[in-house]
């Protein structure tokens, strides 16, 4: 059976059980939500966290909450990690300049 509707989202916060999310309809239109933790599935749960990316899909009788996963290629994580440490190198050397 087709979904009747997707939406793209991000996690706010979790407190008390309770998820704040914001999310985006395939229209364009963005609203924020709040439902319980306990809404994702235990397989989920892991992933639970502020600023977690998160597709729902409503279906007639259920909603599907799942993360997006991330596949980093060993190359890609040591490019990020080479990307990291030149923007760490540029703001220390922005701040020095600042202070002189």
């Amino acid at each position: 059976m087709p979904a009747l509707e997707h939406f793209r989202g991000y996690i706010i916060e979790v407190t008390d059980g309770i998820v704040y999310a914001m999310v985006t309809d395939d229209g364009g239109i963005q609203e924020q939500l709040e439902f319980p933790a306990t809404r994702i599935p235990p397989s989920e749960r892991p992933l639970l966290r502020d600023g977690a990316p998160f597709t729902m899909s409503v279906f007639a009788n259920r909603v599907r909450i799942r993360f997006r996963r991330l596949k980093w290629s060993a190359k890609r994580l040591q490019e990020a990690q080479a990307e990291g440490r030149e923007l760490i190198a540029l703001l220390r050397h922005s701040l020095q300049d600042s202070e002189v």
